[in-house]
């Protein structure tokens, strides 16, 4: 399928027809999320699954209880990571870990940290959260249309 066609064809799922997603879709799901793009590929982003429907029905009337979160199979929750610090250790340690040498990544690790340095918390906040907002666009586009119902 073409990109435009996947992009001329979405659309908003208002209610789910309450069919659960199979383990294994899911779990696919996630794995594309996990490779969305961001900067510096730090993925500032956890992602939540909620799958017991009490729960999902406590989060409602957050969402002014829009029966899409009711009727999902899963309803997975985007929350911006601002320890951009944290995530930088955890690249710069994986980095390392798949043989990377030091004096490779030096420079880049530097770079990042003077972005990172450099932010006030607001600015932090903001910044994650346009990060996260490009891994659920990811999640949309692979998103199941057989599952859903108008």
């Amino acid at each position: 399928m073409e990109f435009k066609q996947i992009v001329m064809e979405r659309y908003a799922t208002k209610k789910f027809d309450k069919r659960q997603i199979p383990q294994q879709k899911l779990d696919e799901l996630l794995e594309i999320t996990r490779h969305a793009p961001s900067s510096f590929n730090i993925e500032p982003w956890k992602i939540i699954v909620i799958s017991k429907q009490a729960t999902k029905e406590k989060l409602s009337p957050a969402t002014w209880n829009q029966p899409q979160i009711t009727s999902c199979s899963h309803l997975l929750v985007f929350c911006a990571n601002t320890d951009i610090k944290g995530n930088i250790d955890l690249l710069e340690n994986e980095m390392l870990a798949k043989g990377a040498k030091q004096e490779d990544i030096k420079d880049y690790i530097q770079m990042m940290r003077g972005f990172e340095k450099g932010m006030t918390d607001e600015q932090r906040l903001s910044w994650a959260q346009r990060q996260t907002f490009l891994a659920q666009n990811e999640t949309q586009f692979t998103g199941h249309k057989s599952r859903q119902t108008r």
